[in-house]
């Protein structure tokens, strides 16, 4: 099992703490080696991209080496895009009870990470303002590596709660994914993915868990409550150990035969595992 450590700092480098009070402030202070302190209850990022053409890039494949902190237009409005960020701590404040980053977008990420190690996010709030359909969700990661999520919530209206594509050694870890439109995740083409301790409820239609030629995928102790349509569609082993299913559809979906349950309980009319 890959060790996660959410920092993979070069002998030498000094992170930098940076608090920030406003999505402006936050958008300046993405950067490598750093560690970013949330000050304040919320930031919208959608008003704040808005309002920096500087940020603005047509397309991803337009975007330059060295555009670390970028937005593209996504249907209905901007999406924040991080790449090449390596080291990079986003915390709550230790005066916050909470913390809520925000986009207007229906059709866009909340974030979306590309080609970023050592990504250590905790303790956030993450979401839409109103629902969305066929694409997108609330935090994406394509070919990251070394990423820890804990603690954080992650609420609907985007597709999706996260999605996982070509990443190695990525961690949620007591966190939420609730009310989304469609699925509660993908994970595809990528390895050493652990969800630890996780509540995933009240997420609607279609397959909730897409795991798609992955390995070394697990859920341990977690909760499925209330979401709608099939549970799976899974073409790879992944393993449920002392996980709970509270799932009323009549089929679990799709590649029953590639997981494996371990001391796991499923609501009627399966049974319990393991």
């Amino acid at each position: 099992m890959l060790v996660l450590t959410g920092q993979l700092l070069l002998a030498g480098t000094a992170p930098q703490t940076i608090h920030v009070t406003t999505a402006d402030e936050l958008l300046n202070a993405i950067g490598s080696d750093r560690t970013i302190v949330l000050d304040a209850e919320g930031f919208d990022l959608t008003e704040a991209l808005l309002a920096r053409p500087d940020l603005y890039v047509e397309d991803v494949d337009l975007a330059g080496p060295d555009q670390h902190v970028y937005y593209c237009d996504q249907f209905d409005g901007p999406e924040l895009h991080v790449s090449n960020v390596h080291n990079l701590t986003i915390v709550l404040g230790e005066d916050m009870g909470a913390s809520v980053i925000l986009i207007h977008p229906r059709y866009a990420y909340v974030i979306h990470f590309e080609m970023c190690s050592g990504l250590f996010i905790k303790d956030i709030t993450f979401g839409h303002t109103e629902e969305g359909y066929c694409d997108r969700g609330v935090l994406g990661f394509d070919a990251c590596e070394d990423v820890t999520v804990r603690g954080c919530d992650l609420f609907g209206c985007g597709t999706e709660g996260i999605t996982v594509s070509s990443c190695r050694g990525f961690l949620f870890e007591d966190s939420k994914i609730r009310d989304c439109t469609y699925h509660t995740m993908h994970v595809i083409e990528s390895s050493s993915v652990y969800f630890i301790g996780c509540q995933f409820f009240r997420n609607r239609e279609y397959s909730q868990v897409n795991i798609v030629e992955s390995e070394d995928v697990s859920f341990y102790n977690c909760i499925f409550a209330n979401n709608q349509g099939p549970l799976f569609f899974i073409n790879s082993p992944v393993t449920f150990n002392n996980c709970v299913i509270l799932h009323e559809e009549d089929s679990l979906g799709e590649g029953w035969e590639f997981v494996e349950f371990i001391n796991c309980i499923l609501e009627e009319p399966y049974l319990a595992v393991g």
